[in-house]
């Protein structure tokens, strides 16, 4: 009996280390010491390559068609990854601030535990992308094997999922006639990126542009000639650009994760645009060297700012009030590892 109680106490705290972990995936928590409490140092996570959504070159095994991410800083890069993602199913010029949210289940109760690993069936589903403009709701469903330490910290995991029957639900949640493949090396990141604009810079200081399209060039008014190896996109911001964006924006790339970002920028005669701009960490000979900027959406503020004073020119405050949606940040409970607290 008393065998079999410890053995149950130890499947509930595992199961609550994985809740965790979920957690902390489908928040994008940033604070590495609650990544670390529940993961050890070391910990790594076997996957299917995910074609989809931006990852290392470094990290993927060709023969076995999958990926390993080694490491705690890693492991928040590709929660990182997950959530620039699903920004992408957002129909911006209707939700502009829209933000998908997405949970995870675990079925613990048919959980088979053995030793120090634990195997188990999950899902992952979107909650609101309809409501942001989706066609529909994604979701994968799994299986994953753990294995702990003695201090039931997760030293490796490994996610099985059907990749294909997840990427055909992105096409259709977003509507499109054919997948979206992210590059993730310089030598794959090729094409003109059709309307797009695109931008690609170094990764290290100063940023410098080295390639820009056609639609990066109308967007901004500058024309390639002027920034190639020239500027860095510091040319696009003005006055009223957000700092607190920016540094958000380059607290990710210093960390070489993928970001979604919201800026208000200018294009070269000075006319103020919002841009909806995705950046995606490029490897050269496994070693991220360069940025590549996709604009999602656009809106030109200047307009937008006119068209509202037409419309209410008797009040001043519905000429310069937007309307936005608030998302509300669950606050993610992290279990007790070691005999002590580790945060909230």
């Amino acid at each position: 009996a008393g065998a079999a109680s410890l053995l149950l106490e130890v499947q509930k705290t595992r199961t609550d280390v994985l809740l965790s972990f979920f957690a902390l995936r489908s928040s994008y928590e940033k604070k590495r010491q609650l990544w670390s409490s529940i993961l050890d140092e070391n910990v790594n996570c076997v996957m299917p390559v995910t074609p989809y959504r931006s990852f290392p070159a470094s990290e993927v095994q060709i023969s076995k068609c999958q990926r390993t991410i080694m490491g705690v800083d890693s492991m928040i890069a590709d929660a990182a990854s997950m959530h620039v993602l699903l920004h992408s199913l957002v129909d911006r010029s209707r939700f502009p601030n829209g933000k998908v949210e997405f949970r995870y289940t675990l079925v613990a109760e048919e959980a088979v535990v053995s030793g120090n690993q634990m195997m188990a069936r999950w899902s992952m589903s979107t909650t609101n992308a309809i409501k942001l403009g989706g066609k529909k709701e994604v979701k994968k469903m799994g299986m994953l094997c753990a294995k702990f330490n003695s201090a039931h910290k997760i030293v490796s995991i490994e996610l099985m999922f059907d990749v294909m029957a997840f990427m055909l639900q992105l096409k259709q949640s977003v509507g499109a006639n054919a997948f979206t493949i992210i590059p993730n090396t310089v030598q794959t990141c090729t094409g003109s990126f059709g309307k797009t604009p695109m931008v690609l810079t170094l990764a290290d200081r100063p940023y410098t542009i080295v390639q820009v399209n056609e639609g990066w060039e109308n967007m901004t008014g500058w024309k390639a000639e002027d920034v190639v190896g020239k500027e860095s996109c510091k040319i696009l911001q003005g006055a009223q650009t957000d700092r607190s964006a920016i540094g958000e924006q380059m607290a990710s790339i210093c960390f070489q994760r993928p970001v979604f970002t919201v800026l208000t920028n200018y294009t070269s005669d000075g006319k103020k645009f919002r841009n909806f701009v995705s950046l995606y960490p490029l490897s050269t000979d496994s070693k991220i060297t360069h940025y590549l900027g996709l604009t999602l959406h656009l809106e030109w503020l200047d307009e937008n700012e006119k068209d509202k004073k037409e419309k209410a020119p008797e009040s001043s405050s519905s000429a310069t009030t937007s309307t936005t949606r608030t998302i509300k940040t669950k606050t993610t409970k992290i279990i007790k590892t070691e005999g002590k607290e580790t945060g909230e």
